[in-house]
């Protein structure tokens, strides 16, 4: 997404940054934009920046907000793209799950909590019942 100023933005309008942390500026408002995989910015055949890729561990998140954005305790480290991490313009990324595996998984476990909650409420009848055939008997 391009603001009306020409600043490329995410979706919930967040300015994208270059590896040094300021917004990426396009001089054609996005009209003739490509984005490389390496993340090289292409506007009017010429190149504008790269977007800023960081390594964010962890630890180092202080706050998470909307959908995609984070707020460091420390400023994170840009890295460079490789084999392992590539931008792919026009694409949103999916989930990592497979929703029917996790589905499976989800009746096994409630499954397993009934077994559980019947082993439970047999016990507590057994105790129950003890108790009152002992009181019967004193």
């Amino acid at each position: 997404m391009v603001s009306p100023f020409g600043e490329l933005q995410s979706l919930e309008g967040y300015a994208v940054l270059d590896a040094s942390g300021a917004p990426i500026l396009l001089p054609s408002r996005g009209k003739d934009v490509i984005i490389h995989g390496d993340g090289r910015i292409i506007d009017g055949g010429k190149a504008i920046g790269d977007i800023g890729v960081f390594d964010l561990t962890p630890e180092l998140v202080s706050a998470r907000f909307g959908n995609s954005a984070f707020t460091a305790s420390q400023e994170p480290q840009p890295i460079a793209l490789g084999a392992n991490t590539s931008i792919v313009q026009g694409y949103v990324e999916t989930s990592n799950t497979d929703p029917m595996r996790e589905l499976a998984n989800l009746i096994t476990v409630q499954r397993n909590f009934e077994a559980v909650s019947d082993l439970i409420e047999k016990a507590d009848s057994a105790v129950r019942k003890s108790v009152d055939e002992l009181s019967q008997r004193g």
